[in-house]
């Protein structure tokens, strides 16, 4: 991990800001007033994630120049966005967001069939970014609908890769506007 190599602690704001950092390709003087942190310090964030993170970086340079050359990238569900040369550093980001919307778009389908086959009193009211607003009766177990969801959310043969998705319930209620937050935990 980046403690290791850094020989210092780094958290999640800066593991997220060095990734994306990385992505946009900033150099160490950027990264360094970016994080509040000395030059010295930067340039051993950097080489340590690449030394760690050595297979997502070629992979990151791969997608960058097969967008450059391209002039689009394509999402692990084979749909093309198209990316401006000058942009390409966003080739990531729309591989990234265009998988995501495509398995929370798979995800809705199979949830909504099974919804349908099993008579759940339950429905799918809209997706709000990455989220699913869920409606559901009295008569459905929310522990249930919670496993139901996590597994169409994390099953995806298409993709040909394991993704693990945090879901949770956090709110419950006779409809939207009358809920009350929850914890499921336990």
């Amino acid at each position: 991990n980046l403690t290791d190599t850094v020989g210092e602690t780094i958290d999640r704001e800066i593991g997220k800001r060095t990734f994306f950092g990385q992505q946009y390709g900033i150099g160490v003087k950027k990264m360094a007033k970016t994080l509040g942190i000395s030059e010295e310090i930067a340039e051993k964030i950097v080489i340590g994630f690449g030394e760690t993170y050595s297979g997502l970086c070629n992979w990151m340079e791969k997608l960058i120049g097969n967008a450059r050359k391209n002039g689009f990238v394509v999402t692990a569900y084979g749909r093309r966005i198209y990316v401006e040369f000058e942009a390409a550093f966003r080739a990531i980001n729309y591989y990234v967001q265009g998988t995501a919307g495509g398995i929370l778009k798979e995800a809705k389908v199979k949830i909504h069939q099974y919804f349908k086959k099993n008579k759940w009193d339950a429905h799918i009211v809209l997706p709000i970014h990455d989220e699913l607003l869920i409606e559901y009766g009295p008569s459905v177990d929310p522990k249930k609908l919670d496993r139901v969801v996590v597994s169409f959310m994390q099953d995806n043969p298409e993709l040909n890769m394991p993704v693990k998705i945090p879901v949770s319930v956090s709110a419950i209620g006779k409809n939207w506007a009358h809920k009350e937050k929850i914890n499921m935990a336990g």
